[in-house]
């Protein structure tokens, strides 16, 4: 665990090493890049790391060299980037329920039908660059996201769902769970699980 860092010590990472690299990056690269680094040094260098690879930069350049990323690119290189958190699977899949089916909503932007653990996963990746999301909020994105939603799922199935999913992290890491809910607020302090939620998709 590190604390989190400033944007300008998250910003000296790429700015020190690219130079050491002979290369320099647009301020666009670099603020995309900062911004999603959740504050936190290895994921940033791990992103940085990746830039190299698909740039097939592997060592001083002789002649130096500007790269400017198109953004749809650097969102490929966070999608792939994202790691194979098995606490991802365990949250979608949810807690075994007996009796009804889960209930399916339709996604305006692909149509593909998901249960209210989806619905959650994805709503908070559109809004995990806060660690700390209002309830009320999460709410209000996962209706956004459905077709003719008829103010489903409800506010208490979403904060029921959530309960279950904060029971599944505890599972994992009972001491320092990747998510919470405290009252109205849900809690994500994990950068690398923020990360994953939100490029998830």
């Amino acid at each position: 665990d590190v604390p989190l860092w400033s944007e300008d010590e998250l910003r000296y990472i790429p700015e020190a090493g690219f130079s050491k690299l002979n290369v320099s990056l647009t301020k666009a690269t670099l603020d995309e890049i900062v911004d999603n680094s959740f504050s936190n040094p290895y994921l940033i260098q791990s992103i940085c790391s990746l830039i190299c690879e698909k740039q097939s930069i592997f060592e001083s350049l002789e002649t130096h060299k500007t790269i400017n990323i198109e953004v749809e690119e650097l969102h490929d290189i966070f999608h792939e980037l994202r790691t194979t958190n098995s606490l991802m699977e365990d949250i979608e899949r949810g807690k075994t329920t007996k009796g009804n089916k889960r209930k399916k909503f339709f996604l305006k932007a692909s149509n593909e039908e998901i249960d209210t653990y989806g619905l959650i996963m994805r709503a908070l990746g559109k809004l995990a660059s806060r660690n700390r999301i209002d309830i009320a909020d999460l709410v209000k994105e996962i209706h956004g996201m459905v077709i003719n939603n008829n103010g489903e799922p409800r506010r208490s199935d979403v904060v029921g769902t959530l309960n279950r999913m904060v029971d599944i992290a505890k599972k994992s890491n009972a001491r320092d769970p990747a998510i919470s809910v405290d009252r109205n607020t849900v809690i994500m302090y994990d950068p690398f699980f923020s990360f994953d939620v939100r490029w998830r998709y």
